[in-house]
């Protein structure tokens, strides 16, 4: 006759490295019976596969001692993989299944109402407190605020940058928030480096979108310096500058430039006069390639 079964599993890892480490509690008992018998504990199992395989073959295996009229032993098992069976590491039968009890020789501690109190001041603000200021104060979504405030050294970081803002709008703070949550957190995957190694200095990140604010340069540039910021001692304005990156918003250079794009593409002129309307993004795409990215997108579709 076949029995119910119990287990319950505990899994442990990093599932971005691909890593995972699960124990397993398994016990069976027969069909009517309230309790169940004497579990086992299947450890280390590395794959959701052989989680499922260590699983099967310790149920067969109590199942089997059960109906033998054997002893199921409180023990310690390791899941063979290539054999597909559960086998002995060692016996829990002393460990009084990890039960507490209490020391006489420590004394009780007695914590008083004013000494919480006087701990509970000097508590940094706790995360889950601080996104919540994020919402409230800095005006940013929900999930912006949760992937901020997850670490307190990139909470403190975009404090930081949102600081130093010169133009302290809600489009320059939720810019602030894009470029750690997107540039930033790629390098710091991409290099297993927490904020402050990658070397950016958060009064950078605000003078970067400072001048996008103001139309100084392009988001497009922004990205093109992004990585040139890392380390440097020089600010975003001073390599701009030094480049020649300025934004070209003058309305007479960007007709000139314009008025050459459409000479030299006179098919596509065509094609849109006669209403494929949706070459008006080519055309301001070869404006923006003739000007390297220089000129302003708004002035250029203007």
């Amino acid at each position: 006759m076949r029995k119910l079964v119990k287990y319950l599993g505990i899994c442990d890892g990093n599932m971005e490295e691909g890593s995972l480490r699960c124990d397993a509690n398994v016990s069976v008992r027969l069909r009517g019976a309230k309790k169940f018998g004497q579990k086992t504990e299947v450890k280390n199992m590395n794959s959701f596969r052989n989680v499922q395989r260590a699983l099967k073959s310790e149920i067969e295996r109590q199942i089997g001692l059960v109906e033998l009229g054997e002893p199921v032993i409180h023990q310690t098992m390791l899941f063979d993989a290539n054999k597909g069976v559960t086998r002995a590491m060692r016996s829990k039968e002393e460990a009084h299944d990890y039960r507490y009890f209490p020391e006489p020789d420590l004394l009780p501690v007695t914590i008083t109402p004013k000494y919480l109190e006087e701990v509970r001041k000097e508590i940094p603000e706790l995360q889950h407190a601080r996104r919540d200021r994020f919402i409230n104060e800095y005006k940013i979504p929900f999930y912006d605020a949760g992937v901020l405030t997850a670490e307190k050294i990139v909470a403190d970081f975009f404090e930081d940058a949102v600081q130093n803002l010169t133009i302290k709008s809600n489009e320059g703070i939720k810019a602030v928030s894009n470029y750690i949550m997107g540039d930033v957190m790629r390098l710091m995957s991409e290099r297993k480096e927490n904020i402050v190694q990658i070397r950016l200095k958060p009064w950078h990140l605000s003078e970067l979108i400072d001048l996008i604010q103001d139309k100084t340069i392009s988001n497009k540039i922004a990205k093109d310096i992004f990585s040139d910021l890392l380390g440097s001692e020089e600010s975003p304005k001073q390599i701009v500058e030094k480049r020649g990156l300025i934004q070209v918003t003058d309305v007479e250079t960007l007709r000139i430039t314009i008025r050459e794009v459409v000479t030299k593409n006179p098919d596509n002129l065509t094609k849109y006069k006669a209403g494929k309307t949706a070459l008006f993004g080519f055309f301001v795409g070869q404006v923006m390639k003739a000007t390297e990215g220089k000129a302003n997108p708004q002035a250029v579709n203007d």
